[in-house]
């Protein structure tokens, strides 16, 4: 996995950003369970980013930010997300490590996930979705929409209950 190191022009962009529809920043104590919800939701919705190793709020100083990891070895549960927490799992996301200037001690992993064709589900079966800055779950009829609209699922394959053959 490739390591990119950032420019102080390039850290002060990504501090600037702020979590949205397509972004979002995770401590790296977030355990990978949690994490997964955000993968899911991503990919469930118009896929996007997530930063892990920085906090969210972008009113405290860059150093009280980053909340990274020690060494690639220690990202490797995160790394994994995508393919062992994520049913199905979820294809072509990419990852890469980001060192910075104001905390090269802090290794940063930025994962890219892709806007997915099929529905995905966490470990548990919770099926989330990206609105706004935030991760919402699905059930029930929210989940069958989201597989009409993704093409899983056809409505001339759902059983009719209410029509009488005469």
């Amino acid at each position: 996995m490739e390591t990119r190191t950032y420019t102080a022009e390039q850290e002060a962009e990504m501090l600037r950003r702020e979590e949205s529809h397509f972004l979002d920043f995770k401590r790296a104590t977030i355990k990978p369970g949690k994490l997964s919800e955000t993968v899911v939701a991503l990919a469930n919705a118009d896929g996007g980013e997530v930063i892990i190793g920085l906090d969210d709020d972008i009113r405290r100083s860059p150093v009280e930010r980053f909340h990274g990891f020690r060494n690639p070895e220690h990202a490797n549960n995160h790394v994994s997300v995508p393919d062992t927490l994520i049913d199905p799992p979820v294809p072509a996301v990419s990852a890469e490590f980001i060192i910075c200037p104001t905390a090269r001690s802090h290794l940063l992993l930025h994962l890219l996930v892709p806007k997915s064709p099929m529905v995905h589900y966490t470990s548990d079966k919770a099926c989330f979705i990206r609105k706004g800055a935030q991760n919402l779950i699905l059930k029930g009829k929210a989940i069958e929409r989201l597989l009409f609209s993704k093409g899983q699922r056809s409505y001339e394959d759902v059983p009719v209950d209410t029509v009488r053959v005469n």
